[in-house]
Parts: structure tokens; C-alpha cells; sequence
């Protein structure tokens, strides 16, 4: 059984990683859960990389939701 000091121990998500773009590749390892790592092109994401894009896509949300509507 895994435990929290398993450092082997992963969870999947479904989302696309942000630099390389591959789908269903980023995993968490449980022993350090503030960081994913893509498993394609190995990059490293942080909970403060996961907000700042989230941000970024906020605001073009924010934009389409009151731009006028186009006829």
C-alpha cells in the first residue's frame, strides 16, 4: 500500500500541460503535493503556475462576457 512518504505514488489529470501541450500527462506526486510534473516534456508546475493561468484566462473571460454583441 502507498503511503504519503511514497514518493513513487502519482495521481493522473486530464487537463493539457501548459508548456509542451500533451494531453493527460501531468501527474502530482502525493509525497509532494505542490508540484506536477508533465510526464512528456518534464516540466515542473506549481500551484502559483496553475493561478497565473488561470488568471490570464479570467480576464479574456471577463472581456467576452461584456463585449457588446456582434450583429
Amino acid at each position: 500500500m502507498a503511503t504519503a512518504t511514497d514518493t513513487t505514488t502519482t495521481k493522473g489529470f486530464t487537463h493539457r500541460c501548459p508548456k509542451c501541450g500533451a494531453e493527460d500527462s501531468l501527474r502530482l506526486d502525493l509525497a509532494d503535493l505542490r508540484a506536477m510534473t508533465c510526464k512528456e516534456c518534464d516540466d515542473e508546475l506549481g500551484p502559483d503556475d496553475i493561478r497565473a493561468i488561470i488568471a490570464g484566462w479570467t480576464r479574456v473571460l471577463r472581456w467576452i462576457e461584456t463585449a457588446p454583441e456582434v450583429e
